[in-house]
């Protein structure tokens, strides 16, 4: 067990903060207390940590420039959308998104595409990385 908070007994939530580590934990467990004693069996929640990852990443170039790009980029959005709110899509020198430069504006999460617009400077760039993001964080891996 891990104290995470002692909270007052009219505070009702907790918030933990992005990447948070949880493993080997698989709950959250809630006592109650007084000023004499702590409550012997704790209300448990299971965490429900969830990833959201794209797949399928694909660039059809259509700027004729060696050093330059510009097409439309798209991939394959994760099975599961529940919390995902926008795509963010990058040019990264790494496909673990390494010195990465963010291509134009996030995407909302209907949409599996975006634009690369023409002129874009290749640099030291070698791949596409997309992004998902929550109305808690970008994803980190």
């Amino acid at each position: 067990q891990v104290l995470l908070a002692t909270l007052a007994a009219d505070n009702t939530s907790f918030g933990l903060p992005a990447d948070t580590a949880l493993p080997p934990y698989t709950h959250f467990a809630v006592y109650a207390a007084s000023a004499v004693a702590e409550q012997t069996y704790p209300t448990l929640h299971e965490i429900d940590d969830m990833a959201a990852t794209v797949s399928g990443i694909a660039f059809l170039g259509r700027d004729l420039d060696l050093d330059d790009l510009g097409g439309v980029l798209s991939w394959t959005p994760p099975q599961r959308m529940q919390r995902v709110e926008s795509y963010w899509a990058y040019l990264a020198e790494r496909e673990d998104g390494l010195n990465r430069s963010q291509i134009g504006r996030p995407v909302p999460r209907v949409s599996a595409e975006t634009a690369v617009p023409p002129e874009t400077p290749r640099a030291n760039f070698s791949h596409f990385v997309v992004y998902t993001r929550s109305s808690l964080a970008e994803q980190t891996t």
